[in-house]
């Protein structure tokens, strides 16, 4: 599934603050022409228009100012946009089409029951209107969106049941994927909560007694679990003696995390740290230091939270190998006619002002490197001559308009080695539609 596919259809709460491109309306529109044809069908110019204002709003990229010098910046041209979405609006029609090939549907009964989920996080249907017109969709055009995501998804889910990974896969999955772990931390830890950090003294009584459970446990008066089952305030992990599990697996708040990353196994924490639930003392009761990729020949070598993530990621290898090459066929077999780009589109600008400027830095650049401070470092790369910054590459657009052939098929695109799934930064929802639930304790 290509990831700006499932994040244009499945994270429309994370854009709605951007603002979308708005398309001419008078007469002569180069819109209202034929983008391409695909076996037969019609990609109308107004779609592909569409998608790029879609990818601009999303990236922050609506400006002209900033979609000029972030085309310049990436080696980009109106014309390599354009293609780069054509080719993905094809393969996204070629994916729903032959899908009916593999008995793949879709009913409007699970898109409606899709787009409800999304619907309940806001609170009328006039914020959810102002949230597609935001977002740059019409109900229609979000209903097909979400539709094709899911015909795409179940697509995906199909060739993923005809993988049978053996013992070597999962080996060579986590040859691949250890390393992401290494330095992982399991934590345990016992909450001493404070209900109005404005209270100085209830404030004081909870660092005393934080202070002298640390006290306790170091002289060995107290043990952990004893600690937890008497004074821990966070009900989520009391029944496990204070185990919140992994870092690399949880989010935890700020002052949890600083906390113990000078911690190694067994060590408590010197002192409470202190978070916006109280005062949190923490022992690291396991760390994970992963082996090199050619010492590890066995899934033992793995702590088991991390194994079911590394054999899915195992999965999604030899499914997407099957998938391309599914895809590939679809391709070969298709009829595709691409028609010349129009003149006049509204993201097509003059890039003359902005190639000029990435001259001028790019001279700046090398004159800089070639030159150091008086103390010897280096100048910073991406600091232009007059210590302005430079145009930072965003991802969104970077993962949608990068090479076409890079923007195919992967399964799992959006999935990372730890089982999340990458949709957008600014999101409140979770792949499946629903509200994130806030959690107790040092998680997040």
């Amino acid at each position: 599934m290509k990831r700006f596919q499932v994040l244009k259809a499945l994270a429309i709460a994370g854009v709605l603050a951007a603002s979308v491109v708005v398309l001419s309306a008078c007469g002569g529109d180069p819109n209202s022409g034929v983008a391409a044809t695909v076996n037969g069908t019609e990609i109308p110019e107004k779609d592909v228009t569409q998608e790029v204002a879609h990818v601009r709003a999303q990236s922050g990229l609506s400006d002209n100012e900033q979609w000029g010098k972030y085309l310049v910046q990436n080696d980009m041209t109106a014309e390599s946009v354009r293609e780069t979405i054509i080719d993905n609006l094809v393969e996204d029609h070629l994916i729903v089409e032959a899908a009916t090939e593999l008995e793949i549907e879709v009913s409007d009964e699970e898109v409606d029951e899709t787009i409800n989920k999304f619907k309940e996080n806001y609170s009328s249907d006039t914020s959810w209107q102002n949230a597609l017109e935001q977002a740059g969709f019409t109900e229609d055009s979000y209903r097909e969106s979400v539709k094709s995501s899911m015909v795409q998804k179940k697509v995906g889910e199909h060739f993923e049941g005809q993988v049978e990974p053996t013992d070597e896969d999962y080996v060579s999955s986590a040859k691949t994927y250890a390393s992401y772990y290494n330095g992982a931390k399991r934590t345990s830890h016992v909450l001493v909560s404070v209900s109005n950090q404005n209270d100085t003294e209830e404030m004081a009584t909870a660092k005393a007694t934080a202070d002298d459970i640390i006290v306790r446990l170091n002289n060995g008066s107290l043990s952990f679990e004893d600690a937890v089952s008497e004074y821990s305030g966070d009900e989520g992990s009391k029944e496990n003696g204070g185990d919140v599990g992994w870092d690399k697996l949880n989010s935890f708040v700020t002052e949890y995390t600083d906390a113990i990353k000078d911690l190694h196994a067994g060590d408590i924490t010197p002192e409470p740290a202190l978070s916006q639930y109280g005062y949190h003392v923490i022992k690291v009761t396991e760390e994970f230091n992963a082996p090199e990729a050619d010492q590890i020949t066995s899934m033992d070598q793995i702590p088991e939270a991390f194994q079911e993530n590394i054999k899915r990621m195992a999965v999604s290898v030899k499914a997407n190998t099957l998938y391309t090459d599914w895809l590939d066929e679809v391709k070969e077999s298709a009829e595709i006619e691409i028609n010349p780009m129009p003149k006049g589109l509204p993201y097509d600008i003059d890039l003359k002002k902005y190639q000029e400027e990435k001259e001028a830095q790019d001279a700046a650049s090398e004159a800089d490197s070639a030159d150091t401070t008086t103390d010897g470092a280096d100048v910073p790369a991406d600091t232009t001559s007059d210590g302005t910054d430079m145009p930072v590459d965003n991802a969104v657009a970077d993962e949608y308009l990068g090479d076409a052939a890079d923007n195919g098929a992967a399964l799992d695109a959006t999935t990372n080695p730890d089982g999340t799934t990458t949709i957008d930064a600014t999101a409140d929802v979770t792949a499946e539609g629903e509200t994130a639930e806030p959690q107790s304790g040092a998680a997040q």
